[in-house]
Formats: C-alpha cells, structure tokens, sequence
C-alpha cells in the first residue's frame, strides 16, 4: 500500500471520508511514463498515526500543527 498524510480537517480530508475511492497519478520523467493508483482510502489507527508522527523532525511537526488547511481567512 502507499501512506498518504493529509490534515483530518481539510476538504480533502472530509471529501475521502464520504468517498473513500482514490485515484492517484504519478510522472515517472526518466521513464517518460505515468502510474495511475487506484483504490480504497483507509485512515490509520490511533497508534500508527502516533507512531509516524513521533518519526517527523520537530521542525515539520510544528509546521504541521501550524498549517490551517480548510479553514476561512478572515477578511
């Protein structure tokens, strides 16, 4: 399988829980070729998520947990 992270607030996020069915398309340049992955989104358990995210440099964690994916900018 591949590992997909995205914030479980984003549009994306909420967009793959209501359609759990994903296409990803990957360019291959020194092959000229493309990959097209289909199938089945599912979100990691509790411990995996804790797992992969203790392995992020503080620095991407705090990155992260800046990020506001999804949410309105105020005007």
């Amino acid at each position: 399988g591949i590992l997909f992270f995205t914030q479980k607030r984003s549009r994306k996020a909420k967009e793959l829980r209501e359609n759990p069915l994903a296409s990803m398309t990957l360019w291959l340049p020194l092959h000229q070729r493309e990959v097209i992955l289909d199938g089945m989104v599912i979100s990691l358990s509790k411990n995996e998520n804790e797992h992969y995210w203790g392995t992020l440099l503080r620095e991407r964690q705090l990155r992260f947990l800046t990020y506001r994916s999804g949410e309105p900018i105020d005007s």
